[in-house]
C-alpha cells in the first residue's frame, strides 16, 4: 500500500514539475503575439506615416504646339485618364456629359493646350483653370456659366474662346443696384492680358450691348455676337483694327455706325435678320471686304458707295424692300455669288442692263433673283 501512494505522489511531481515551464513558454508567445497584434494595429492608425497618401509628382510644363502640332495629338475624353497621364494631355474634351462642376484637379493638366466643355450644366469654372497658361482654346458653349474666375486673366496664350448659347454671367462692374438679371452683359476685369485673344464667341446670350471690355482686345480677329438684343453698335467699335469678320446677324440694329468704314481690316460682316432701314455711305469704305449679308432687314435703298467694295466675292440683299439696285455694282469685279431674291425689284431695262454686265464677266457670277411685277 505505501508504494502504491508514494507511485502516485510521484507521478504528481513530474507533471507539476513539467507544466512550470510549458505555462511560461505559452504566457511568452501570448505576449509576443499581443505585441505584433498592437504593432500591426498602430500601423493602420491614421496618424502613422506609413498610411499617408503620397504627394503627386510635379508635373513640367512643356512648349506651345504650333496648330500643326496639335492636329496630330490624341484627345482625351476622360478628365480621370487626363490626370493619370498629367504631362502627355494636350487636347481634352468633355462635351454632353452633363457635368456641373470642374474639379480643381484640372490644374495639373499645365500642358493642356486645347479644352471643350461643350453643353454641360457648369455655372462656374474653378480657380485652378488660371493655372493652364498654355491654353490656346477654350470652348464654353450651351453652359450656364454665371461668372468667370478672375484666374481667368493668367490664360495670356489664349487665342479662342467661346461662350455661346445659355451662359448667363454676371457684370462685376455694374452698380450693385443694376439688375442684371440673366444676361451676359461682360467678360471680365483682365481683358488686358489677353493679348493673343483672335476669336470671341458670345452668341445666343440675351445680350443688349457688347460689353466695353470687348473693344479693348486689340488683337481681337473674328467676333461672334449674333442672336442676343442688341440694338446698337457701341462707339468705339473701330477700335478693333484688327477685326476681319463681325457677326451681328439676329439682332435688333435699325442703323450701323459710320465709323465702320474705318475698320479696314473688317472682311467679313453679317448683318442679315435685323430692323436696318438704311445702310451707312461710309460701309463702301471697308476695302477689305470680300463678303456682306444685308438679307432679312428693312432696306428700300442700297448707297451709291456700296460699288466700292470692289474685293467682294459675295453678297446677300435678300428679303429686303429693294425696289432697283446703284449702277455702281458693275464694279463688283471679283463677284462669285449675287442673292436678291424678295425684293419688290422690277424686271425694267435699267436692272437687267446691270445684271447683264456682271453676267457677260468671265466666270460670271452666279445671280439668284426672283421677278417682281
Amino acid at each position: 500500500m505505501s508504494r502504491y501512494v508514494v507511485a502516485v505522489i510521484c507521478c504528481f511531481v513530474v507533471i507539476a514539475t513539467q507544466g512550470v515551464p510549458l505555462s511560461a513558454q505559452g504566457k511568452k508567445k501570448a505576449k509576443g503575439a499581443k505585441t505584433a497584434s498592437g504593432a500591426a494595429s498602430a500601423s493602420q492608425q491614421p496618424n502613422s506615416p506609413q498610411s499617408k497618401t503620397p504627394a503627386l509628382p510635379e508635373v513640367k510644363q512643356g512648349a506651345l504646339l504650333d496648330s500643326a502640332q496639335l492636329l496630330i495629338q490624341p484627345t482625351f475624353i476622360s478628365l480621370d485618364e487626363a490626370l493619370r497621364r498629367a504631362d502627355k494631355v494636350y487636347k481634352l474634351r468633355l462635351d454632353e456629359n452633363n457635368l456641373t462642376a470642374i474639379p480643381a484637379t484640372i490644374g495639373r493638366l499645365v500642358n493642356l493646350q486645347e479644352l471643350s466643355l461643350n453643353f454641360n450644366q457648369l455655372t462656374a469654372l474653378p480657380a485652378e483653370i488660371g493655372k493652364l497658361t498654355n491654353l490656346q482654346v477654350l470652348v464654353l458653349d450651351k453652359n450656364k456659366i454665371k461668372r468667370l474666375p478672375t484666374e481667368l486673366k493668367n490664360l495670356v496664350n489664349l487665342q479662342k474662346l467661346y461662350l455661346n448659347h445659355y451662359n448667363q454671367m454676371e457684370d462685376s462692374e455694374v452698380p450693385p443696384d443694376y439688375d442684371a438679371g440673366v444676361e451676359l452683359r461682360a467678360l471680365w476685369l483682365a481683358v488686358d492680358s489677353l493679348t493673343k485673344l483672335e476669336t470671341l464667341g458670345l452668341g445666343g446670350n440675351r445680350l443688349k450691348e457688347i460689353p466695353a471690355g470687348v473693344l479693348r482686345i486689340q488683337s481681337l480677329k473674328h467676333l461672334y455676337i449674333n442672336d442676343n438684343a442688341l440694338t446698337e453698335l457701341p462707339d468705339g467699335m473701330n477700335k478693333l483694327k484688327n477685326l476681319e469678320q463681325l457677326d451681328i446677324s439676329n439682332n435688333q440694329l435699325k442703323t450701323l455706325p459710320t465709323e465702320i468704314g474705318k475698320m479696314k481690316s473688317l472682311q467679313m460682316l453679317d448683318v442679315r435678320l435685323n430692323s436696318l432701314l438704311k445702310l451707312p455711305p461710309e460701309l463702301g469704305d471697308c476695302s477689305a471686304m470680300t463678303e456682306l449679308d444685308i438679307g432679312f432687314n428693312l432696306l428700300k435703298e442700297l448707297p451709291e458707295e456700296i460699288g466700292n467694295l470692289t474685293k467682294l466675292e459675295r453678297i446677300n440683299i435678300s428679303n429686303n424692300r429693294l425696289s432697283t439696285i446703284p449702277a455702281s455694282v458693275e464694279r463688283w469685279e471679283k463677284l462669285k455669288k449675287l442673292k436678291m431674291v424678295d425684293n419688290p425689284i422690277k424686271d425694267d431695262a435699267d436692272v437687267a442692263m446691270k445684271l447683264r454686265k456682271l453676267q457677260f464677266r468671265k466666270p460670271p457670277p452666279s445671280i439668284e433673283r426672283d421677278i417682281k411685277r
